[in-house]
């Protein structure tokens, strides 16, 4: 499950009065499921149902994830991933697409298996068949620590100072990782993604 709320925003009218102030929220419900076919090719879906508001207007909708992972060799695979099929989100009269995105990358696993080397490129059809490329490296100090960083070519320009430079670190421990993100947007401030997780 996924919850963000905006907080408190200024409402204004066209004459740029304030009248108040007004809050957005979105929800997500998420269900995975990954299979793993042989020894070389695995895929997964997600089935996504979310609900967006803005003051006292809702939209519900829905979506599907796909991915696939196929090995080459042990240390080099190929994977692709499409994001966001579905029909789209509706408020009040007006409907909007979903942001579709399809992905194709690689990831290269080398230095005794302590580092990885990732990137990817990824297609935006729904932008102006917006392309941008990423590119990510993952080392594993011990057993339990990895540290993290990648670089996104994607223009924002409108984010005026957008550094595309994000770091992590990642810690693994009796079946636990937990995993922190850092990633700066410019003239929007900072973001901090942290997830946690159990393998059995």
């Amino acid at each position: 499950m996924a919850y963000l709320n905006s907080g408190a925003i200024d409402q204004t009218d066209s004459s740029g009065h304030t009248l108040g102030t007004f809050s957005s929220a979105q929800s997500l419900l998420l269900l995975s499921y990954a299979k793993t076919v042989g020894s070389k090719f695995s895929w997964g879906v997600n089935l996504k149902v979310f609900q967006q508001k803005i003051e006292q207007e809702k939209a519900n909708g829905y979506a599907l994830d796909f991915g696939a992972i196929y090995k080459i060799w042990p240390r080099l695979g190929f994977g692709v991933n499409v994001q966001n099929l579905g029909p789209g989100i509706k408020f009040v009269q007006e409907k909007d697409p979903l942001p579709l995105t399809v992905k194709v990358g690689a990831a290269y696993i080398f230095v005794e298996d302590k580092l990885t080397l990732s990137t990817d490129a990824k297609y935006l059809p729904k932008e102006e068949s917006k392309v941008s490329e990423n590119i990510g490296l993952e080392y594993w100090v011990s057993q339990n620590l990895a540290l993290r960083v990648g670089y996104d070519t994607a223009n924002i320009s409108d984010l005026e100072t957008f550094n595309r430079v994000s770091t992590g670190m990642g810690f693994r421990l009796a079946g636990f990782n937990l995993n922190y993100a850092w990633m700066p947007y410019g003239i929007l401030g900072d973001t901090h993604r942290l997830s946690v997780g159990y393998n059995w």
